[in-house]
């Protein structure tokens, strides 16, 4: 019969097996089941549909299986299932499914959970994971076999960390992180495949050197992510077993999923580029590379790139995809950016071999490359200047460290940057030579429709955050 401590609370509806132990004060509800060899400690809250494997030592003080935190849940039946084995420290919060998802939140087996460690709905917890203290998983999470995860460590809601990856302290994590990576800060950088974990866990050494290889391909050798992907699958040729070439296949499932994954949800959301920024450097980058080659015709333009550029002949130095943009949002690029990393853009084989750079508007993004790039002796040029007049006029210092010369979209930018000690010039929007200066507005009416109506331009803004919060105000009718 399970050892229940008098001063506990068991519902008659929860099933205990014989070996289970409950400690002082712990609260276990109705609808809860725990295996064999169990130890619950004291001032444990258990409740709702919650089934708890064997042999797991659970420290006083957490609470399991309460209502989640999501809006949407309606009280539905959903569940919280608990593997074999696991170590569960003190004050860790672990919630329920909800019905968005697959209505379960799971923890594997030999785990171990450090203080306060918070679980949220529907996340998918692996085996063997390590997570250290304070760590947060959002909501429908999947982090895989081997996990660890740094102290205070926050990981987005919809992410997936692969098998074997290494989170370091206070990681910001807001996209997937393939397999077999370290990571580490906000925001996040890949610093190098997890050797040392692999060596304890009995990788041989031709196993790691397979992953080392895979990470270069991905991270180190300027490719974008699709011929990454193919480079790397022609890595499964047999010549270093069978379990290498396992490794391998690993990682290009992971890929493929989070490809497939964030399709989805681009088209639930929003597409990449949109919606989070001005998109001033999409009309600006394909012009610029443009003129380029017309003032010189045999330069090799090499660049942060789309697959729109693709009619400027514009050589992707690192894919958009793969870099991320100045803002990173659910959706936006499938792996962590390595836009900070000081052995990523700035020692491509194309950055070490450059004239000169220019970096179109992203200033959060573009900025910091730019220094790295003046401090290794290469002339840098930024084009559409930070709008430091309206707000973060700060960042006119930045401009000053990072540029040589900005080119400026509005005629007032100049005198107030060269007040500044950083050369400007003039240039304007490159959309001007695309709009006529005076709108054919008979036309224009007839197209939309709305002839002979008196017509109300409402603009709320150029980003889609923005715009969608402030629209329906602005269209509210007033007396």
């Amino acid at each position: 019969m399970a050892q229940i401590h008098p001063t506990a609370i068991v519902d008659a509806q929860a099933e205990l097996a014989p070996t289970v132990e409950v400690g002082p004060y712990s609260v276990i509800g109705a609808g809860v089941r725990i295996g064999d060899g169990t130890v619950i400690g004291a001032h444990c809250v258990i409740e709702g549909r919650t089934t708890i494997g064997r042999d797991n030592r659970i420290i006083p003080s957490i609470r399991w299986a309460a209502m989640p935190q999501d809006m949407k849940y309606r009280g539905e039946p959903t569940q919280l299932i608990i593997g074999d084995r696991n170590t569960i420290r003190e004050y860790c919060t672990f919630s329920r499914g909800t019905t968005q998802d697959a209505g379960i939140t799971r923890v594997g087996d030999d785990n171990w959970i450090m203080a306060y460690v918070h679980v949220a709905h529907d996340v998918q917890l692996g085996s063997h994971t390590i997570l250290a203290n304070n760590a947060t998983l959002a909501g429908h999470v999947h982090l895989g076999d081997w996990v660890i995860v740094g102290g205070l460590s926050g990981i987005h809601q919809f992410c997936h960390v692969g098998a074997h990856a290494m989170l370091g302290f206070q990681s910001h994590v807001s996209q997937d992180v393939p397999p077999y990576m370290t990571v580490s800060g906000n925001p996040l950088v890949v610093h190098g495949h997890n050797a040392e974990g692999l060596r304890r866990r009995g990788f041989s050494r031709e196993r790691i050197t397979r992953v080392k290889q895979m990470h270069r391909l991905l991270y180190r050798d300027g490719l974008t992510l699709e011929q990454a992907r193919a480079a790397i699958a022609a890595l499964q040729d047999g010549t270093l077993g069978a379990e290498a070439d396992a490794d391998v296949q690993m990682l290009l499932d992971f890929l493929a999923g989070a490809s497939a994954r964030h399709r989805a949800l681009r088209r639930g959301r929003h597409a990449p580029g949109d919606g989070g920024r001005r998109g001033l450097g999409r009309p600006a980058r394909r012009p610029a590379a443009g003129r380029l080659r017309q003032r010189w015709p045999g330069a090799a333009v090499h660049g942060h790139w789309r697959p729109a550029h693709g009619r400027t002949r514009l050589r992707g130095l690192v894919a958009a995809r793969q870099a991320g943009g100045a803002r990173l949002r659910r959706g936006a690029a499938p792996l962590p950016r390595t836009g900070r990393d000081p052995q990523g853009h700035g020692r491509a084989p194309a950055a070490r071999a450059a004239r000169g750079f220019i970096g179109v508007d992203a200033p959060d993004f573009n900025l910091g490359l730019e220094a790295r790039l003046r401090s290794a002796g290469l002339r840098t040029m930024h084009f559409v200047c930070p709008s430091i007049w309206a707000w973060r006029g700060g960042r006119v210092k930045k401009l000053h460290r990072s540029c040589d010369h900005v080119l400026c979209l509005f005629p007032f930018e100049p005198p107030l940057l060269q007040a500044h000690g950083v050369p400007a010039t003039y240039v304007g929007h490159p959309l001007a030579d695309a709009i006529p200066l005076q709108a054919p507005r008979a036309a224009a009416r007839q197209a939309l429709g709305c002839e002979p109506s008196t017509v109300v331009a409402v603009l709320p803004g150029s980003r889609r955050s923005r715009s969608s919060t402030s629209r329906p105000a602005s269209c509210r009718r007033r007396p």
